[in-house]
């Protein structure tokens, strides 16, 4: 398993980071609040109670309405 100490850049912690969501490792949450999102990264076996981004609302990208159309006259 790969530490914090291990990884030596921001591109090193990208290539984990997408070889473990590749894996099946990460799942991606989107917390949605009022027009802005947030879009955090959590282990599968994290439980909702104890992680923070929980703490709001939790939707995916489905879950979203989709946007009107303004009505021409």
């Amino acid at each position: 398993e790969v530490g914090l100490k291990d990884l030596t850049s921001k591109n090193h912690m990208k290539v984990v980071l997408r070889w473990m969501r590749e894996r099946q490792k990460l799942r991606l949450v989107c917390n949605h609040v009022g027009a802005h999102k947030q879009f955090l990264y959590t282990t599968w076996f994290t439980k909702p109670g104890t992680a923070q981004a929980t703490a709001t609302t939790t939707t995916t990208m489905g879950n979203i309405p989709p946007k009107k159309k303004p009505v021409r006259s």
